[in-house]
């Protein structure tokens, strides 16, 4: 058994109505303001209203109300209004991108300079680790942010999509409730459960996983299988279902954090930054191609008793067959995909303004990460032509 090591939240709450236990969690950190973060569909909700008045009736707040996926400018000027009015705690009610945005300015509200200093691959200051204390209560079933050590920024005019990344970012608190991801429309449960799916997939898979990891991206992945395609239907308000899903994105911020993504992620993050389209949606488009040339070059390779394991596992789990040999897991990993995306009707990068032309600068700004196989530039290409 390799050496390994785990990080995560200081507490997970997890389970529905919890969210009710906010005010009384905020009791724990120093006293003064709080800076909330929320969603604009969270904080039209019912469930959101009464988070915020909740907040508000505790403490001094000041709110801040995202959409989209926080830049250098959004965070930069917050983290300027929590250092004036000398913000305690920092609250984040939302998606991934709205935890990312609140943990980005925890964190640079502690710092001197503008968050594009610290971004990895764009700055050149490291992060000194220093951050406000934050809560995190996520109201999609996706990213994991709410147990990552990174914050994600984009800057679409530079085409890049960027971490800030450090230990100390990861939210002390993670407050689960199932019950606020109900509202979430059909397109947003599609895309945040394939970028679920495909974070538990590729840590399962990393090169960095640990047998705690692996514990826990399969059973994420076995939470997930079961119910997203029913909460994608007609099970959209069960909330056992979404419990699942819920369960499922939390696991696979924690693996995530400690064992790393691969190539999906490594393609599917400078995409994001170059153009207009939901990570989740891209994650689910590149995840089958990747697969595909991933694990047949392993057996290629240096197919080893380790890795046929874990594909022969993953592959009975998600077909719900047993298979036998390693080629017979591949297929009947590659056909689960292809059944699955295909009856989500994810549409092709076309569909989002991408072309060939585009391959070039996608490419470039890719990488593997912790992919068991490095595809090169070329397999890189076939991989986008595809899902064009």
């Amino acid at each position: 058994m390799n050496p390994f090591q785990l990080q995560t939240n200081k507490k997970l709450i997890f389970g529905a109505g919890e969210r009710k236990r906010l005010i009384g969690l905020l009791d724990n950190f120093p006293p003064g303001p709080v800076a909330l973060f929320t969603g604009r569909s969270i904080a039209s909700s019912e469930q959101g209203k009464e988070l915020i008045a909740a907040v508000q009736k505790a403490r001094q707040t000041s709110l801040f109300t995202l959409s989209g996926e926080p830049s250098p400018a959004v965070v930069d000027g917050a983290a300027l209004q929590c250092r004036k009015e000398k913000a305690a705690v920092v609250v984040a009610l939302g998606g991934g991108s709205v935890i990312d945005a609140a943990k980005a300015v925890a964190a640079m509200s502690c710092e001197e300079g503008g968050v594009k200093d610290f971004l990895e691959g764009v700055g050149s200051s490291e992060p000194s680790g220093r951050t406000l204390p934050l809560i995190a209560l996520p109201t999609t079933s996706g990213t994991g942010s709410e147990a990552t050590k990174n914050a994600v920024i984009s800057d679409r005019a530079e085409g890049y999509k960027k971490s800030l990344r450090h230990d100390n970012y990861i939210p002390p608190v993670a407050l689960v409730d199932p019950e606020l991801t109900l509202s979430c429309p059909r397109s947003v449960t599609i895309a945040c459960g394939l970028d679920a799916f495909s974070q538990l997939l590729e840590s399962y898979f990393s090169t960095k996983s640990s047998v705690l990891t692996d514990t826990l991206a399969f059973e994420g992945l076995s939470r997930l299988s079961r119910s997203f395609l029913p909460v994608c239907g007609e099970k959209a308000s069960d909330v056992d279902g979404r419990s699942d899903l819920a369960y499922a994105a939390y696991l696979s911020g924690i693996t995530l954090a400690n064992a790393g993504l691969g190539t999906v992620h490594g393609i599917a993050g400078p995409m994001g930054g170059l153009f207009d389209i939901p990570h989740g949606v891209a994650c689910g488009l590149l995840v089958k191609p990747v697969l595909d040339i991933t694990l047949r070059k392993i057996a290629v390779k240096w197919q080893t008793e380790r890795w046929e394991g874990k594909i022969k596992r993953v592959a009975t789990l998600l077909s719900g067959k047993p298979v036998n040999t390693y080629q017979g897991a591949v297929d009947s990993l590659l056909s689960f995909l292809e059944n699955w995306t295909g009856q989500l009707e994810i549409k092709p990068l076309r569909h989002y303004g991408i072309g060939e032309e585009d391959f070039g600068r996608i490419i470039l700004k890719s990488d593997n990460k912790n992919n068991p196989y490095e595809l090169t530039a070329e397999e890189m290409e076939q991989v986008l032509l595809a899902v064009l």
